[in-house]
């Protein structure tokens, strides 16, 4: 049987009336692939301080839920997140979503890849802004994200058989 994943990992925090925080949140070395739905790593709602570090997420299964980001820090209270040295190849739509600028410390030594006309990078803040893999400039300009970072296809040796190593 078919096993279909509508999320990979995803730390949430309480809703609205709680005080409550996630803090220090810590998503290192993960290898995630052919997600149905939301996305491969999903930051949301009350989440202070977290790190997405070293993780490879790769495609989406196809059907209508193909829409999920390799690395999505939406909005709803979530601040000091640090994304450094993941891949994102091929997982639906976006390698990265990010909801408010000011949720992102910094956001290093990525490589953000869609090998079809979608975008590559989601921007929600300032203004709601879609940057195609042409446009890497412009984001690094308007984000100060990945300054050493690529848009490239990151050639992993055998991605079908689940062999995300770097040739």
């Amino acid at each position: 049987p078919t096993l279909l994943t509508t999320m990979g990992i995803a730390c949430y925090g309480p809703l609205a009336a709680s005080a409550l925080r996630n803090t220090n949140v810590k998503i290192y070395y993960n290898k995630i692939h052919h997600l149905y739905g939301d996305g491969s790593i999903i930051v949301e709602r009350k989440v202070d301080g977290g790190e997405i570090y070293n993780n490879t997420c790769y495609g989406a299964t196809p059907g209508p839920l193909t829409y999920g980001a390799a690395v999505s820090v939406r909005t709803d209270n979530v601040s000091n997140v640090v994304i450094k040295n993941n891949i994102g190849v091929d997982t639906g739509t976006t390698g990265l979503e990010v909801g408010s600028l000011a949720s992102v410390t910094s956001c290093e030594n990525n490589c953000w890849f869609q090998s079809g006309a979608t975008g590559t990078v989601f921007v929600e803040a300032p203004t709601s802004t879609q940057y195609h893999s042409t446009d890497q400039a412009a984001y690094k300009a308007a984000t100060g994200f990945d300054d050493a970072g690529l848009w490239a296809d990151p050639l992993l040796v055998d991605a079908a058989a689940l062999d995300f190593t770097l040739q």
